[in-house]
């Protein structure tokens, strides 16, 4: 991959819903703000030390940690200030993983803190319950490979499930009603926005939305916004309404593909015509072939028109990227040529084929793991056979692809993937 398409692939990773900070969430489908200024921390995974090194002064200092009182415990973390060696993401995770009995406490920072602590204690506590165990995961290395953040720590292993809603499993009746307080309240409408997010209920609440009204905000959004750039007020408002719009939008193709296109070729703002872009590769990658409908069609030639004449912002004002961007798109969209190294939507079926069903389609470079350039015929078998394969069972637009393995439909769908598998293979005279 060349330089310039490797910056081209890194940039619009970020700013493809802008929403790696608040979601932890790299590709999109198949085919936090930092703490400084009042910011909230981003969603987490949680990981042991491989070598359960009991030595390791890091392991020690988070344990010394964990050993405090839950009331210690917190207003350590409140003020940034753990045992030495302890960084405030440490702190954190402990709480998020292994911190229930703090959940008194935490309740009382949310209900009489400053705007930043009760954002940030109302966050810990949502992710609290929406923590899950690496035990339980249905395959925990291809969970874990992708995005992890490192927490050398044995008792901490797991991640936050975005699918998983909060019901108060781990923080009880007392947290539960907390956060159902501050999503329900209308006297403070950031508190309740952001609460409806971490507790999993925002996205439910866009998919309420017509197919119209979702497109209508989403341009709101996208405008004001400009893309991220420049923006006024409350930068992880503008990233969570993007996403779960986007997501709706995505959703409802192909009806949306039509309008989504209408935007590309006719909407006068740049960062609007721009984002309609990225939201037509979110539907070829995460919903349906664009290529094999005529409307679909239609959304390609649009996408190249608009490369070529350019007016697009933020990224794509620069004509040299664009030209490569264009290869890129084609490249993917007609024949399929997509990205097959570490961490790419292709690797990671791969790793769910190999896990669930010891398919070998993956190459392995010491941790490092592809898949087999046979993975992209198989892209092309499916795109034949029915080409809303990228959306069997639930379609997914979030960046970090392996969160998926946690939807509870995740294993059907690979089971779904694996009869294709089978028949691509038999198709070809060759065994699976």
């Amino acid at each position: 991959m060349s330089k310039i398409n490797s910056t081209l692939r890194s940039v619009h990773l970020l700013l493809l819903l802008f929403s790696v900070a608040v979601y932890g969430n790299e590709s999109s489908g198949l085919t936090g703000r930092a703490r400084a200024g009042g910011g909230t921390p981003s969603k987490r995974s949680f990981r042991e030390d491989p070598g359960q090194n009991t030595n390791n002064p890091k392991i020690a200092a988070v344990r010394q940690y964990l050993a405090l009182p839950p009331a210690e415990r917190v207003a350590a973390w409140k003020k940034g200030r753990g045992p030495t060696g302890v960084g405030q993401r440490d702190m954190d995770n402990a709480l998020i993983a292994k911190g229930v009995d703090a959940v008194p406490y935490l309740c009382d920072i949310v209900k009489t803190g400053n705007s930043y602590h009760r954002m940030y204690a109302l966050k810990i506590l949502c992710e609290m319950d929406r923590f899950t165990p690496r035990g339980d995961f249905p395959l925990p290395d291809v969970v874990t490979t992708i995005g992890a953040i490192g927490v050398d720590v044995v008792e901490i292993s797991g991640r936050v499930n975005q699918f998983q809603k909060v019901d108060g499993r781990r923080i009880g009746t007392h947290g539960y009603e907390l956060v159902k307080w501050a999503a329900e309240q209308d006297k403070n409408q950031d508190l309740r926005l952001h609460a409806r997010e971490y507790a999993g209920l925002l996205g439910e609440e866009m998919r309420r939305l017509s197919l119209q009204e979702a497109v209508k905000q989403w341009r709101d959004v996208v405008a004001r916004g400009k893309g991220g750039y420049g923006l006024q007020g409350d930068v992880e408002a503008f990233i969570v309404l993007r996403y779960h719009l986007s997501e709706v939008i995505v959703e409802n193709a192909p009806d949306s593909i039509p309008i989504v296109t209408r935007l590309l070729k006719e909407d006068p703002s740049g960062y609007v015509r721009e984002d309609a872009l990225l939201l037509l590769r979110l539907i070829d990658s995460s919903r349906v072939r664009l290529r094999t409908s005529e409307q679909g069609r239609a959304a390609i030639e649009a996408i190249k028109h608009a490369l070529e004449v350019g007016g697009l912002e933020p990224v794509y004002r620069n004509k040299a990227w664009r030209e490569q961007a264009w290869k890129e798109i084609q490249a993917e969209m007609l024949h399929d040529e997509l990205p097959i190294d570490n961490g790419s939507n292709l690797a990671f079926l791969a790793m769910a084929l190999e896990g669930f069903y010891r398919v070998k389609a993956t190459k392995r470079y010491y941790t490092l793991i592809e898949a087999t350039p046979e993975m992209r015929e198989f892209v092309s078998y499916l795109t034949r056979i029915d080409p809303y394969f990228p959306s069997w069972e639930f379609t997914y637009i979030g960046l970090l692809t392996n969160d998926q393995a946690l939807h509870p439909g995740f294993k059907q769908k690979i089971a779904r993937y694996y009869e294709a598998w089978k028949k691509f293979k038999a198709e070809r005279g060759e065994k699976k």
